[in-house]
């Protein structure tokens, strides 16, 4: 009944914006459902009444992520899994901020985006578990990369090193955004359910521990950190680069030289573009945040 309730709504919330072309997935073919979202977004865009065209646009955009990305979910919080777009990957950045418009619904009584956004938090802890230098990771854990030709190490045994694209791995840039995104959809969760602590267990400390270790390596020189026995914590090129260009891979696998001066280093933008210089100032601005917000979580916790 509740589905047929829905197939109706849909129908009718788009029929109610003059004009309004229904570019949505069919609700059979739509990844997951969320009643409270589809109805909040039917009665706002029939409120628009000003502006019809942005009306149709709010309609068929909103739910884009529940209908088109949502690649794996478990209704009980246990797992979820955003892919980015039409790339069959997930990024901790972009994962975040595709869920974060939902989180108004959290606490709604179909418990769908609070599922979603619990699990979302599952998988990017286990993600950065894997590896916090990595921004994308695939769905399976053996999931095909595209991008063999990336040379990405770290430390190994007796101070060598060996090739960390390892499977699951999609791909190995190491952004300060992308760790510090993880923190915010943690936080905001939180927030946004009245202090639900239940993603927040071993798993995630490890995790948000293994950030901070990031964290703190990246302030280093770089001269010291060419100095230690193992090299540099972090280095990536890509070997192919026909269409693509020097900001797809790091001056001399490592980036531009940078001093200690208590910033925090990143080696690509939130673009996945190579940074010119180690300090990214907006991707500190946004450390500074969610450290912040961080430290009150765990405090809480």
């Amino acid at each position: 009944m509740m589905a047929v309730t829905m197939v109706m709504l849909c129908v009718l919330g788009l029929a109610m914006v003059a004009g309004c072309e229904d570019k949505r997935p069919t609700p059979e073919d739509r990844k997951l459902v969320s009643p409270a979202v589809d109805t909040y977004v039917q009665a706002l865009a029939a409120r628009m009444t000003g502006d019809r065209s942005l009306a149709c646009l709010l309609a068929n955009t909103l739910p884009n992520t529940l209908d088109t990305t949502v690649a794996s979910f478990k209704s009980d919080g246990g797992d979820a899994f955003v892919v980015t777009g039409d790339i069959e990957a997930m990024w901790l950045r972009d994962s975040t901020n595709q869920v974060l418009p939902y989180l108004r619904f959290a606490r709604a009584s179909d418990g769908v985006v609070r599922a979603l956004v619990e699990g979302l938090i599952r998988r990017q802890a286990a993600q950065v578990l894997a590896d916090p230098y990595a921004n994308a990771h695939t769905l399976e854990p053996y999931g095909r990369t595209p991008n063999v030709g990336d040379s990405t190490s770290r430390c190994a045994y007796a101070s060598t090193r060996e090739s960390a694209m390892t499977p699951g791995i999609f791909e190995r840039k190491y952004e300060l955004d992308s760790l510090l995104a993880f923190l915010k959809l943690s936080r905001s969760y939180h927030n946004a359910t009245g202090g639900d602590v239940r993603p927040f267990g071993a798993p995630w400390l490890r995790a948000v521990a293994s950030a901070l270790d990031v964290f703190e390596i990246m302030q280093h020189s770089s001269a010291a950190e060419r100095a230690a026995p193992c090299g540099p914590a972090y280095n990536f090129e890509r070997s192919n680069l026909a269409g693509q260009g020097p900001l797809d891979t790091l001056l001399h696998g490592v980036g531009s030289p940078a001093a200690h001066t208590g910033l925090i280093r990143s080696a690509f933008r939130p673009s996945d573009d190579a940074t010119t210089f180690a300090f990214n100032v907006p991707q500190n601005a946004f450390a500074v945040v969610e450290l912040r917000h961080t430290a009150a979580l765990l405090r809480h916790l």
